[in-house]
């Protein structure tokens, strides 16, 4: 299991250089009389405002944060054998995965991100099969402890599109 906890800050950073290097390009191309068919007017201005103040280096900034919390994360799991917390944040990141594949559906086409997102899927179901075959949390654990994690991270990523957006 204790190699298993590095394939997390792998997979990571392998799905964000996607969106680092894609993210500003697609913004720029964004097709957004497509947006305003899709969603609420209110919602398109927000989502526009936000996108029109992100850049490569402000997101690829962000994205470094997060990294480095995820490596901290992934050290503290490994030093301290702590495979709930570890396997709650795997969890999280592979629900964020399908996400993205739901958003492009809903687009109709590609966002960044979707391609290592459709690459990693498969490898993280394969890791969460073997994780929760080894090691039997219940149900009321991982939903808790991923519910935890599922807070901790909506709230710092809050913070890091507030700090994008200045």
């Amino acid at each position: 299991m204790n190699e298993i906890y590095w394939i997390l800050p792998v997979l990571f950073i392998f799905h964000d250089f996607e969106e680092i290097i894609f993210m500003e390009r697609w913004v720029k191309r964004l097709d957004r009389e497509k947006l305003y068919e899709r969603l609420p007017v209110n919602l398109v201005k927000k989502i526009l405002r936000h996108f029109d103040n992100i850049s490569t280096t402000k997101f690829a900034m962000s994205v470094y944060i997060l990294y480095i919390m995820l490596i901290v994360c992934t050290f503290i799991s490994y030093l301290w054998n702590l495979k709930l917390f570890w396997t709650s944040i795997f969890l999280f990141f592979t629900i964020h995965l399908f996400i993205h594949c739901l958003q492009s559906i809903f687009w109709g086409g590609y966002i960044p991100a979707v391609f290592t997102s459709i690459i990693c899927i498969p490898i993280c179901l394969w890791i969460l099969k073997f994780v929760f075959t080894k090691f039997h949390f219940s149900l009321f654990s991982i939903s808790f402890m991923t519910l935890i994690v599922a807070i901790v991270a909506l709230f710092v990523l809050c913070g890091l599109h507030k700090i994008m957006e200045a």
